[in-house]
């Protein structure tokens, strides 16, 4: 599921994941450096920590420590599997941001959909 997901998926799917594993607890001790996340969600350092520094300003998690992070209310709704599909995409829009959107592959860089003619 990781290769659909962009960097702010990712990293909320991470945090939402590391928050089950606590217990469901809001504030989550972090078992590896930012580096460590990256390479685990493949992502870079700067890409990790700039998604970081983004859910912050949102005011999606408060980071009280270098290895804490306190999660708030969009991002639990972001990663409830029984939550309704709108509740999903309403969280992920207040998320997202112009930074984080995936530019589009020039024309002739596209990748031709199956049975489509070269």
């Amino acid at each position: 599921m990781l290769g659909r997901q962009n960097a702010v998926e990712r990293v909320a799917a991470f945090l939402a994941d590391m928050s089950e594993r606590q217990g469901g607890a809001s504030r989550v001790e972090l078992p590896m450096s930012r580096t460590d996340i990256g390479d685990y969600l493949g992502l870079t350092i700067e890409t990790v920590s700039r998604v970081f520094s983004k859910l912050r300003r949102k005011g999606v998690i408060r980071l009280p420590s270098l290895r804490s992070v306190e999660i708030g209310a969009p991002l639990a709704a972001l990663d409830q599997r029984d939550a309704p599909a709108d509740a999903r995409a309403a969280a992920m829009r207040h998320l997202q941001g112009p930074e984080f959107a995936q530019p589009a592959l020039p024309k002739r860089m596209a990748v031709p959909a199956a049975g489509d003619k070269q």
